[in-house]
C-alpha cells in the first residue's frame, strides 16, 4: 500500500477519515507491506497483509490472519492497540 492513499481510504462501519496509520513492515518503493489502519470514530482496526488494505466489516474479518499480524508484530504496537475493536491481543474471542 502507498502511504500516500490514506487519505482516499474510510472506515468501513462509519465512514469516518482520515484512518491513522501504523507501519509495521516497509515493502519496496516504500510501499507498506504491513501495517494497520485505525478509525478515529470508532476504534476498528483493519489489517494491512501483502501490501493490501482489508477494509472489510467484522463478520468478513480474516481474525486468525489478523491477530497473527498484531502477534508478529506486539513490540510496534501502540498502547491504544488494547482498546482497538473488534478484536485485538487481549481480548477474549
Amino acid at each position: 500500500m502507498r502511504p500516500e492513499l490514506i487519505h482516499d481510504l474510510a472506515c468501513s462501519l462509519d465512514q469516518a477519515h482520515p484512518l491513522a496509520l501504523h507501519v509495521f513492515a516497509a515493502g519496496d518503493a516504500d510501499g507498506i507491506e504491513e501495517g494497520a489502519l485505525v478509525c478515529p470514530a470508532c476504534g476498528r482496526w483493519y489489517a494491512i497483509l501483502e501490501g493490501v488494505p482489508h477494509l472489510v466489516r467484522d463478520g468478513l474479518r480474516l481474525v486468525e490472519e489478523e491477530l497473527d499480524l498484531l502477534e508478529r508484530h506486539r513490540e510496534r504496537l501502540p498502547a491504544e492497540a488494547a482498546q482497538w475493536k473488534p478484536f485485538n491481543l487481549e481480548s477474549d474471542l
